[in-house]
């Protein structure tokens, strides 16, 4: 069986995690300090492009859940570019303080609105099935579809 492209993606990560941290560890001008800046600065650069193309290109505001983590997203994107900027920067740079209280409260009430808003979608979900007939715990129901899923890998 041929692997995904995501497989791969994960694994050339992986490996090029590693070999960072030989390069930072074996180098005396690379410092691990200096990796994981970079690694933070392109962390940040992926989330503003998944945020982009998720806001751009989903229909995100059709529901409640896509509207939460459309927030959730926006929200990340700001932490990550707000912390990049303060390791660019070393910490110095314009309303940094200003821009960190907004953007970590605003994070913090997304996270609670989300996590809220789960509750209560994993709450109708378990009622809808019990009302289907379904009353299988959420741990039941994960083993299933594992099992459901390793059966049609194997090709059955």
């Amino acid at each position: 069986m041929r692997p995904s492209w995501r497989a791969v993606l994960f694994m050339i990560g992986v490996v090029a995690s590693i070999v960072l941290v030989a390069l930072g560890t074996a180098q005396p001008g690379i410092s691990l300090r200096d990796l994981g800046n970079g690694a933070l600065l392109l962390l940040a650069v992926v989330q503003i492009g998944f945020t982009l193309q998720y806001l751009l290109k989903s229909p995100w505001w059709v529901n409640e859940l896509g509207r939460i983590y459309a927030t959730k997203s926006v929200i990340m994107t700001l932490v990550l570019w707000q912390v990049s900027a303060s390791v660019i920067s070393q910490s110095q740079y314009p309303g940094r303080e200003y821009w960190r209280l907004v953007i970590y409260v605003g994070g913090a009430l997304a996270m609670v609105w989300l996590w809220w808003s789960l509750r209560q979608y994993q709450r109708r979900g378990r009622e809808d099935r019990e009302q289907h007939g379904d009353f299988r715990t959420q741990r039941r129901i994960w083993i299933d579809t594992l099992r459901e899923l390793a059966h049609k890998g194997r090709g059955a």
